[in-house]
């Protein structure tokens, strides 16, 4: 029973009675919880069957059931009697709780908590809903509202359910919310709910990718050309900032040097978005086109590279074609010297 519901009490006499409220009205007490209330006359006089009706207030509760104490009957100026004119003798035995008429009006409450308060691409988070009294069937994955992400089907009986909260891919920074909005559900003696708020889970789902890799520079060369001894620097650029971990091993940058692939190897630029490789030329090098760089020319060997998120990159990439400011010349010139007859005379 919940507020404004009524509940009905019953006294049996012995015989038909007829009561006089000309005076006043009988009650009878019924103890809710530890209070005692008053339920008023409705019906029955000149039978023998006297009923009594008390409307539930908001704020009684009483989980064992309403109870009947002894001498429960108060006539207040109202009299009692048989047919006969015998006044009725007033008593009765205590009636204990009655289980089937349990006293609920309190709101019941639901918390919401994540398994986790922040979230990268591919993972996700076990959403619970602790309620202080059972939903029972009333409470659905269509009382939630979501932004941010998407819901399993709720799974779960009684005070807890539960969820799997999947954040919304490529979602360079963000938050998540998940609501219970209130009066959206309801405890099993029909008392609607209280709001639950979201916890606090941010998300970070984009994973870095590369949005450059360039010919930087050079040191040594020499009208846009490079010999052997000559630094060429190249830099990979991306959309986030980096952080590499070479615990594992150090990555290097696949370049195109002629006809054959040189690694150049990391040098700085971690814990930022632009990471630099440097090679060195060396003899017997050439290339009379430029420098290019291969597809997909990054290769971490063992480290990895994340984003603050911890989201790994992805590292793809077009290859670059040869740039005409980083030649290769590493082949030494040589000299032939040529006369124009093969033996000279006097005069000659």
């Amino acid at each position: 029973l919940n507020a404004g519901d009524v509940i009905l009490a019953r006294v049996v006499f012995s015989e038909a009675i007829v009561l006089n409220n000309a005076l006043g009205s009988p009650t009878l007490g019924l103890t809710i919880g530890s209070t005692l209330v008053q339920a008023a006359y409705v019906s029955g006089s000149g039978t023998t069957d006297f009923v009594f009706g008390y409307t539930i207030l908001a704020g009684q509760d009483d989980a064992n059931g309403i109870a009947i104490p002894s001498v429960a009957l108060t006539l207040n100026g109202s009299t009692l009697k048989s047919v006969a004119g015998n006044s009725v003798t007033l008593g009765n035995a205590n009636v204990a709780d009655n289980f089937l008429y349990p006293v609920d009006t309190t709101a019941p409450s639901v918390v919401i908590t994540s398994s986790a308060t922040s979230l990268k691409s591919g993972e996700t988070s076990l959403i619970c809903f602790t309620f202080s009294e059972d939903p029972d069937t009333s409470f659905s994955l269509a009382d939630v509202t979501v932004s941010g992400g998407t819901f399993s089907a709720i799974t779960g009986l009684g005070n807890v359910r539960r969820s799997t909260f999947t954040p919304t891919a490529n979602l360079a920074s963000g938050t998540a919310s998940i609501t219970v909005a209130d009066f959206s559900y309801t405890d099993v003696a029909g008392n609607l709910g209280t709001a639950g708020t979201t916890p606090s889970i941010s998300i970070d789902t984009l994973a870095p990718t590369v949005s450059s890799v360039i010919l930087s520079g050079a040191t040594g060369d020499q009208n846009q050309k490079l010999n052997a001894g000559d630094t060429l620097s190249a830099t990979l650029t991306f959309n986030d900032v980096v952080t590499l971990n070479t615990t594992g091993g150090s990555p290097s940058l696949a370049l195109l040097i002629g006809s054959s692939t040189v690694q150049a190897t990391y040098v700085s630029g971690s814990g930022s978005n632009a990471l630099v490789f440097t090679t060195a030329i060396i003899n017997g090098q050439t290339d009379t086109d430029g420098v290019a760089i291969a597809l997909n020319p990054l290769s971490l060997n063992g480290a990895t590279l994340q984003d603050n998120s911890n989201n790994s990159t992805v590292n793809g990439t077009a290859a670059v074609l040869s740039n005409s400011n980083y030649l290769v010349d590493t082949t030494a010139p040589t000299v032939t010297v040529a006369s124009s007859v093969s033996a000279l005379k006097a005069g000659e």
